[in-house]
């Protein structure tokens, strides 16, 4: 799992009318697959920076919590920090294993990549979040490639 490291995904928000500014965090393989996700966005890098820094610091103390998310059984994992949601995962799965084997590499990324703050690099979003009934940290669209 070497070579996992963070990125910083950044766009701007137009619900405030002042086309405010968002970012979130993602964790990518060596391979540049997505292995989980900030679970919502920050109004500031810093702020952005920071959680990924409480995440590495508690991630022995994060409660994984894997559940269907629609009726025709797609799985999602997410870690929850004392009861907030810490990560979540990119994407959902259609199997319980793949979604476990999922969050397994997740962890393991998160404990073996760079999160030094200073070194995180940003990815602009040419996305800008709206209205259209994306919750906070859905960034799938967002980081489109």
């Amino acid at each position: 799992m070497s070579g996992a490291r963070f990125l910083i995904a950044t766009g701007t928000d137009r619900e405030s009318g002042s086309e405010s500014p968002w970012f979130g965090w993602r964790l990518l393989s060596a391979n540049n697959r997505e292995l989980g996700r900030s679970a919502t966005f920050f109004p500031r890098r810093e702020d952005c920076e920071a959680a990924v820094l409480h995440l590495r610091a508690n991630l022995d103390r994060a409660v994984p919590v894997v559940h269907v998310v629609r009726p025709d059984s797609l799985w999602r994992w997410r870690l929850e920090i004392d009861g907030t949601e810490a990560a979540r995962s990119g994407r959902a799965y259609h199997r319980l294993r793949e979604c476990r084997y999922s969050l397994a590499h997740f962890h393991t990324g998160v404990s073996l990549a760079d999160a030094a703050p200073h070194a995180l690099p940003e990815q602009r979003s040419s996305v800008r979040r709206t209205g259209g009934g994306r919750a906070p940290g859905d960034l799938s669209r967002a980081v489109a490639r």
